[in-house]
């Protein structure tokens, strides 16, 4: 008796565990309530799936909670992505691979890179904050603040800049001014320079014709690394800003152009046939800026020669805007400004949230196969769980 009631209590066990292995993750997926309506208003709509282990979530843990929320744990789960191509609508989905239960659902717009849902905006904004954090952070390793800059601002509306000599060093080779009026993260070369100086003790400039609001920084250039100071935001009231200052009229006539070789961004463009009292073209270049232009954004380089049209920068950053500045005595105009990627142009539609590798972890549209760490599970070999979800028969074939 004592035997088959153990037999009996191992035979629902087994039934149970069974019944729950079977579960279908897609419908369950399609039985939630946000699910079935967004598919009921988007009828086009796409879901693909597949099955992510727990090493892959542990190495993209911060951007899944970000989010998701930190109730996401390291396991394994299904990872399913439903896109709507008529609206760009996109909702990703996590269900747990053991219990499945639905864990994450979160709704956004691929197009205006906002989320649909309140409570998944929060974690878009902290993943923001903290892709800028770790741009900033990979800065300063790059070009740590060494040394400290100062200023003030004479009766004049003059800018004194003053800043501490950087230690004796052999390699050393000149500190680079750099103003801008827009970016506080500035630093050269990415953002040019107003004012060079080779001299390491010579540790003052002053900006004679200074922008009404603008950034400034020093950066220390050696032979083999660059540091900078700090960054210092100036306002100077009760002035005109240099760049408003009545000007003679000047029309632009220098039309910019570019090639990008292995190594270099040529520039080249047409010699301008304004009259006047000609002094030089500044190559202005911003990593951030794209209505960049000199005094406001430094320069590259200046060209005393008005036939010389033509610039090779054998030091490009992987994306840049560049722009041709022409002074005269009396007034100066601006070239038109070209967009440079110095590479592979990066792909124009952008997640929220979700990597690229979570992104393009996708199975055909048609079958709607789980795949494990972008694998299809095939039935016939050993893989894991070897299971293939089916739309069509509305179940799962599991081997055991």
């Amino acid at each position: 008796m004592r035997n088959t009631t153990i037999l009996s209590i191992l035979v629902v066990l087994l039934l149970s565990l069974s019944a729950c292995s079977l579960v279908n993750p897609l419908e369950i997926i399609k039985a939630n309530p946000e699910v079935a309506s967004f598919l009921a208003e988007h009828p086009n709509a796409d879901i693909q799936m597949i099955k992510i282990d727990s090493d892959f979530v542990q190495e993209k843990i911060d951007e899944i909670r970000l989010l998701c929320g930190e109730q996401m744990q390291v396991k394994n789960y299904y990872q399913a992505t439903i896109f709507d191509p008529d609206t760009n609508f996109r909702m990703v989905v996590y269900i747990d691979h053991e219990t499945k239960d639905l864990d994450c659902l979160r709704k956004y717009s691929e197009i205006t890179n906002e989320t649909i849902d309140e409570e998944a905006k929060e974690y878009k904004e902290e993943f923001i904050e903290k892709e800028q954090d770790k741009e900033e952070k990979k800065i300063k390793e790059e070009y740590p603040e060494t040394f400290s800059l100062k200023y003030e601002v004479t009766e004049d509306n003059r800018i004194k800049l003053s800043w501490d000599a950087v230690p004796e060093d052999e390699n050393f080779q000149y500190y680079k001014v750099v103003r801008s009026k827009e970016n506080k993260k500035l630093q050269y070369p990415e953002d040019g320079y107003i004012q060079v100086e080779s001299n390491r003790l010579n540790t003052g400039y002053t900006d004679e014709k200074p922008l009404k609001e603008a950034y400034y920084r020093i950066t220390a250039v050696y032979s083999d690394k660059k540091t900078n100071s700090n960054v210092i935001e100036i306002e100077v009231e009760n002035i005109e800003d240099n760049e408003n200052k009545e000007e003679t009229e000047f029309k632009n006539d220098v039309e910019l152009s570019y090639e990008v070789s292995d190594n270099s961004v040529k520039l080249f463009w047409t010699a301008t046939k304004q009259e006047g009292n000609f002094q030089y073209y500044k190559i202005v270049r911003s990593a951030e800026n794209k209505e960049l232009q000199y005094p406001e954004d430094g320069y590259l380089e200046y060209l005393t020669d008005k036939l010389n049209t033509q610039y090779v920068d054998e030091n490009p950053l992987p994306f840049a805007y560049y722009r041709i500045t022409t002074v005269f005595d009396d007034g100066k105009f601006n070239s038109n400004v070209v967009k440079v990627y110095f590479g592979e142009e990066p792909e124009t539609s952008v997640s929220v949230g979700v990597s690229d590798d979570l992104e393009n972890a996708t199975v055909e549209n048609e079958t709607d196969n789980v795949t494990e760490n972008n694998e299809t599970i095939d039935n016939n070999e050993d893989s894991e769980d070897n299971e293939t979800i089916s739309t069509e028969n509305e179940e799962i074939n599991q081997t055991e």
